[in-house]
């Protein structure tokens, strides 16, 4: 258990906060265990240290969009936490903003600047209605892992659809749990913090809220919901100050502060409900990572990611989904007739999904030069011709068995 619990003094919640204690720390009960963290008070702080650390990494810059528009700007701010980014762009606008910041848990203060409003709201529901229309900006921050994996598609167009075509732009920020070492440093042995990298985003995954960050497939995502002008920075955190760059130092001591913070409450329920894993060996892996980030031998680092895009003035109508060729990984897809989607499943002994993918073996990519689809006679068959040097192969599929080789 975290340095607290064990002492006997449990984290606390705010007064008349709704919710449940699991392995030491409390959890919101409003549509529980959908957000897997804790929001008791030593998570707020921690939500607070961390937008503390976005900050100094970001050179004081609470976005990348300019909100200064000679007018009221409109925002929405989704998973907004304790809503300390939205407060911070309140307080720093020239005209007094429309803020509109939502979250599955009343974690927010009760003082708020003028202008800006809370809402208790679950991002996956499949209605967005009740949320701000005709946005200026929408920001999300740190909510992979907080989402089920297949509804970020259809986020990223409910997003565009808040937008005001033109101007309206899309900002979502997110960090990257695998570390990584500079060669100016020695390379730590049988890293925890590796270790724990790969056992925290393998809980996520069987929860189905993944937090692996992807550039290509989320810029996938993003122009497929309609966006052009996709943009990517990116900016390397150190976990110790072991540069001497004053900023580089400044974002280091954060980040390690954030670090001490977070890795218990990020760990404990994913890890301890999906990977079997006992309080003591949760918290003693997480004594090893803070241990080992340290020790300024070792210059290890995680990546922030921001993504930024904008809805054009004429959004270009959109048809079904293209595939994201970047996650076939040398597989061939079949595609499915009756609605256009294309799955994501990578192996054609998975036939329990509409559409698959045939293994290099079946179908090899180098010498494909030609698809023609062809939709078979049969009300309930779905056919694909693929064309491999000069001998087509037929794969048909029926019902929901998915699509099956027939040669």
């Amino acid at each position: 258990m975290s340095q607290n619990v064990v002492s006997g003094q449990l984290p606390q919640p705010p007064q008349s906060m709704q919710g449940f204690w699991a392995h030491g720390r409390f959890y919101g009960g409003w549509r529980p265990r959908k957000y897997l963290f804790p929001i008791d008070a030593e998570e707020l702080n921690r939500l607070d240290i961390f937008h503390k650390f976005f900050l100094v990494a970001r050179k004081d810059a609470v976005c990348s969009h300019s909100l200064n528009l000679g007018r009221t700007a409109r925002v929405l701010d989704l998973g907004t936490g304790t809503g300390i980014w939205a407060i911070n762009v309140a307080e720093e606008s020239e005209h007094v903003p429309e803020i509109m910041a939502v979250d599955i848990n009343r974690i927010q203060p009760a003082l708020i600047p003028r202008g800006m409003m809370t809402m208790q709201f679950d991002i996956e529901e499949p209605s967005w209605d009740s949320l701000m229309w005709n946005c200026d900006l929408i920001h999300l921050r740190m909510l992979f892992g907080s989402i089920q994996t297949d509804l970020w598609p259809d986020t990223y167009r409910k997003i565009f659809e808040h937008l005001a075509p033109g101007t309206g732009t899309v900002e979502h920020v997110e960090i990257d749990w695998v570390p990584r070492w500079e060669h100016s440093g020695e390379f730590p042995e049988n890293s925890a913090f590796k270790e724990w990298s790969d056992a925290f985003l393998k809980a996520l995954d069987l929860f189905n809220r993944s937090a692996r960050v992807s550039t290509h497939h989320t810029r996938h995502m993003i122009e497929q919901a309609g966006f052009c002008d996709f943009q990517e920075q990116t900016i390397r955190c150190y976990v110790n100050p072991w540069s001497a760059n004053s900023w580089e130092q400044e974002t280091a001591r954060w980040f390690n502060l954030g670090l001490k913070h977070c890795l218990e409450a990020m760990s404990l329920m994913p890890m301890i409900e999906r990977l079997r894993m006992t309080a003591e060996q949760v918290n003693d892996l997480c004594a090893r990572v803070k241990e080992e980030n340290t020790k300024l031998r070792y210059h290890g680092y995680c990546t922030i990611h921001i993504w930024t895009a904008r809805k054009p003035a004429h959004p270009a109508p959109r048809g079904p989904p293209k595939p994201d060729v970047s996650r076939l990984e040398g597989k061939v897809p079949c595609f499915d007739y009756l609605d256009g989607v294309e799955s994501t499943r990578r192996s054609a002994t998975k036939a329990n999904s509409k559409d698959i993918y045939l293994d290099q073996g079946l179908v090899d990519f180098s010498r494909l030069w030609k698809r023609r689809r062809a939709a078979s006679s049969s009300s309930d068959a779905r056919v694909t011709w693929w064309k491999v040097g000069s001998s087509p192969r037929r794969f048909a599929g029926f019902g929901e068995t998915g699509l099956i080789p027939s040669l």
